[in-house]
């Protein structure tokens, strides 16, 4: 099964800590790890085994317009979003490939994350701007379509999140588990 996992950097320094991480996933997913440099504050470095792109939009903040260039070269399979301050829970791959299994209509899946200051808890309910987070969700990319992140809002992710859940709401699994650390290697 393909998964694509996305990362749009803007700290670079990150990225040999996240290597272990996204590499666990190589044993049970045909894996890419797509990074996409934001010029406007970093410059590319090289990362062993990663797909690298660069973009820069005047105004686009918070990683969208690179959301966007990584959305438009996937043609397929599984799409996971992990800013370069997240970090994957050790669990992740195993959760999601039998959630996968188990359901295998669904066309993404919402999960908990761990916050500095609690837990985030993915249900029906929180797919709404500004109670989900990005690296909460994996989503096929046929599900996601011609959908784009909006440039400019801070709160992009949660409106993209909302959207596809409102066109599909059956279309969603959620797995009881926390799967992704937020802002935990800031």
């Amino acid at each position: 099964m393909k998964l694509t996992i996305v990362t749009p950097c803007s700290r670079p320094d990150n990225l040999p800590r996240m290597l272990p991480g996204i590499e666990a996933g190589g044993l049970s997913f045909d894996l890419d790890w797509r990074i996409v440099f934001d010029l406007s504050v970093c410059q590319p470095v090289d990362v062993p085994g990663a797909k690298l792109d660069a973009v820069s939009v005047e105004g686009s903040r918070f990683g969208n317009a690179q959301r966007n260039l990584a959305l438009d070269a996937i043609g397929d399979g599984w799409v996971y979003f992990l800013d370069d301050d997240n970090a994957i829970h050790p669990d992740f791959y195993r959760l999601l490939l039998a959630a996968m299994k188990a359901q295998p209509a669904k066309l993404a899946f919402a999960f908990d994350q761990e916050l500095s200051i609690g837990h985030r808890h993915a249900s029906p309910e929180s797919m709404l701007v500004n109670c989900i987070d990005m690296a909460q969700v994996c989503i096929r990319r046929d599900l996601i379509g011609a959908l784009r992140f909006q440039l400019h809002p801070y709160n992009a992710d949660g409106r993209f999140i909302e959207a596809l859940h409102t066109h599909a709401p059956r279309a969603w699994g959620f797995i009881p588990a926390t799967m992704a650390y937020y802002n935990h290697l800031r």
